[in-house]
């Protein structure tokens, strides 16, 4: 299935949660968030999110993507 124009600015955005997310996870994750969801998630890391946090909120974006 091809990417949307909103899809791959959503992984570019998503690009932010590297750390956290796996690899592959930023196109997975563009398929099923919003572009709030995206700049939101993206602001959120960029402002200092810690470690702790991040792995948090990758466990929860696996369960939500299950």
């Amino acid at each position: 299935m091809a990417s949307s124009a909103s899809q791959i600015r959503r992984a570019k955005q998503l690009d932010a949660l590297a750390a956290a997310l796996p690899m592959a996870a930023a196109d997975r994750y563009a398929e099923v968030l919003t572009d709030v969801d995206a700049a939101t998630l993206k602001h959120l890391a960029n402002n200092g999110m810690s470690a702790n946090t991040l792995r948090a909120l990758a466990s929860d974006l696996t369960y939500l993507e299950g």
